[in-house]
C-alpha cells in the first residue's frame, strides 16, 4: 500500500503562478475605510485650507459612522431605509423608562450592523428637559475603545 502524503498546493508551480505568496500571508491591521469629514453641528463637510473636503481614516472614520447612524432618521429618506438608528420619534417623550430602553435598543441594533465594531460596551441615554444626551462606548475590531457623546434634539 502506498504511503499517504498531504501535499501543500504551494509546492506546485501553476498554483504559485495563480496565487502568489502574498495570497497566503496574514492580512494587515483591520481597515476602517475612509470617509469625508462631516461637521454634524454645522451640517456640512469639513473643508481644508485648499478647498478640498477633508478625509477621515482609521478610528476617525468609525466615529463619523457612529454619529451618522445616530443622527440619521431611518425610513425618512428612500436612500436611508435600512440605515440609521431611527430614534428621532422617541426623543422628547415624558415616559423616560420606556423611551430610554427603546433608544438604547434602536442604537444597539443599528450599530451591530457595522463590522468595524467588535463589541458594544455601553449605551447611556440621559434626558434633560426636551433634550436627550447619548454616550456610546464601543470596542473597535483593532481593540481600541471609542466613546462618542452626542446631544439629540426632538
Amino acid at each position: 500500500m502506498p504511503e499517504l502524503r498531504i501535499i501543500d498546493p504551494r509546492d506546485y508551480d501553476l498554483f504559485k503562478e495563480l496565487f502568489p505568496d502574498e495570497f497566503f500571508q496574514e492580512s494587515g491591521p483591520p481597515s476602517f475605510g475612509r470617509s469625508w469629514a462631516f461637521d454634524f453641528e454645522k451640517g456640512d463637510f469639513v473643508v481644508t485650507s485648499t478647498g478640498a473636503v477633508k478625509e477621515t481614516t482609521g478610528i476617525e472614520t468609525l466615529k463619523q459612522a457612529i454619529l451618522k447612524v445616530l443622527l440619521t432618521a431611518r425610513y425618512t429618506f428612500g436612500i436611508y431605509n435600512a440605515y440609521g438608528a431611527g430614534i428621532d420619534a422617541a426623543i422628547g417623550y415624558d415616559n423616560y423608562g420606556l423611551v430610554h430602553s427603546d433608544i438604547r435598543y434602536l442604537i444597539r441594533t443599528a450599530l451591530e450592523r457595522d463590522n468595524r465594531i467588535a463589541r458594544i460596551n455601553a449605551i447611556w441615554v440621559t434626558p434633560e428637559g426636551d433634550k436627550t444626551f447619548v454616550r456610546i462606548d464601543v470596542t473597535a475590531i483593532n481593540g481600541e475603545r471609542v466613546v462618542v457623546d452626542q446631544e439629540l434634539e426632538p
